[in-house]
C-alpha cells in the first residue's frame, strides 16, 4: 500500500526552511539530526494528529477509531491512581467495621469503563462553574456605592475587576475549563457543560450590566444590548486570565491581569454607555476618524500658509 504523500512545505503552519537547533531541546545528537528533514517528518506527523485529536472544532468526529477522547487527554488518570487516592482521604467510618472504604471494586461496579468514570470526573470537576458567580453580588454593592455618591465610577469598575481577577486566579475549575474547552469541547456531555457554565456567567454578567446601567442613570448606545455588554464582559474576564496562566519572565512582562481587566471593562463602559449624541458606536469610530483628518488637514493648511509668508 502506498503511503499518502507528505503535505508540502506550503501547506504548514511553520516555515520552511526553519533553523530547528534552538526550537528543540529534546532531539538527540541535535547539532545533526535537528535540521534533518527525517526530523520534520516526525514532528508534523505528531502535530497532524494532535491537531486531529486533540482540537477539533466541537461536533466534529475523530478521524481514527482509537481510545476515547478522555482516555487519550487523561490516559496519566488510571484507576489504580484514582482508587489509591481514595483510600488516602478515606477516613472510616465507626459505625460501618465491616466497609472496606473505596476498594477497585467499588470503583469498577459504578463504572465499567474507564472512559465512563473520566466522562464523569470532567463534568463533576466543573460543576462548581455552572453556579452563579459570587462575585456579581459583590459588584452589586460597589455600582450602588457609585449610585449613592460614595465611590467614583473609575474606581469602582478596578475594585470589581480586581475581585474577578483574584476570584479566576483561585479557581481551580476554571483552568479545568480551559482545558477540556480547548481539547474536550467535541465530547457531547462535556460540551453541554460547557454550555451551562458560559450561560450562568453570561447571564450573570448581562443582568448585572443592566441593573448598573439603570442605578446610574445610564443608558445603551442604538445598536448595543446588554446580552453582547455581558458577554463582552465575561469573555474579557475569562481571556485575561487565561494569558495569566503563563507566568512573566524577565524579558517578557505583560500588563498586570487586574490592570488589563480594568482597562478594558472602562474601555466596554466608554464605548457603550450613550452621552446623548443620538450616535452608534459605528458612528463615534467614524466621527474619531473624521475628526483627526480635519485636524490634519487645517494643520497642514496653517504649516502651509506660514511657509507662503
Amino acid at each position: 500500500m502506498t503511503p499518502s504523500a507528505s503535505p508540502s512545505p506550503q501547506d504548514s503552519a511553520h516555515p520552511s526552511p526553519q533553523d530547528l537547533t534552538e526550537l528543540l531541546s529534546e532531539v538527540y545528537d541535535a547539532d545533526r539530526m535537528a535540521n534533518n528533514p527525517r526530523t520534520r517528518d516526525f514532528l508534523e506527523a505528531g502535530e497532524r494528529l494532535l491537531h486531529t485529536d486533540l482540537v477539533r472544532d466541537a461536533g466534529r468526529a475523530a478521524a481514527t477509531k482509537g481510545r476515547p477522547p478522555f482516555e487519550e487527554v487523561l490516559a496519566w488518570l488510571s484507576r489504580r491512581r484514582v482508587v489509591t487516592e481514595a483510600l488516602r482521604a478515606s477516613k472510616p467510618d465507626p459505625s460501618k467495621p465491616r466497609d472496606a472504604g473505596p476498594t477497585e471494586a467499588a470503583y469498577r461496579y459504578r463504572w465499567r469503563t474507564q472512559a465512563g468514570y473520566l466522562r464523569d470526573l470532567a463534568i463533576w470537576a466543573l460543576s462548581p462553574r455552572m453556579r452563579r458567580p459570587k462575585e456579581i453580588q459583590y459588584a452589586d454593592g460597589i455600582i450602588d456605592a457609585v449610585r449613592d455618591d460614595d465611590r467614583a465610577l473609575p474606581a469602582a469598575i478596578g475594585e470589581i475587576t480586581a475581585t474577578e481577577v483574584q476570584a479566576l486566579k483561585g479557581d481551580p475549575a476554571f483552568r479545568l475549563q480551559m482545558i477540556f474547552q480547548a481539547t474536550l469541547a467535541h465530547d457531547a456531555q462535556v460540551a453541554d457543560a460547557l454550555y451551562r457554565i458560559d450561560k450562568a456567567h453570561v447571564d450573570a454578567w448581562t443582568e448585572f450590566a443592566r441593573r448598573s446601567y439603570a442605578k446610574l442613570g445610564l443608558q445603551l448606545r442604538k445598536g448595543i444590548d446588554f446580552a453582547q455588554l455581558g458577554c463582552a464582559l465575561h469573555a474579557a474576564g475569562e481571556g485575561v486570565m487565561f494569558r495569566a496562566m503563563l507566568s512573566p519572565r524577565p524579558d517578557h512582562t505583560p500588563p498586570a491581569p487586574a490592570e488589563l481587566l480594568n482597562l478594558i471593562a472602562k474601555a466596554l463602559v466608554a464605548a457603550t454607555a450613550d452621552t446623548g449624541d443620538d450616535m452608534t458606536l459605528e458612528d463615534v469610530l467614524n466621527d474619531f476618524v473624521e475628526r483627526n483628518r480635519s485636524r490634519r488637514s487645517g494643520k497642514t493648511a496653517q504649516d502651509t500658509g506660514l511657509t507662503t509668508e
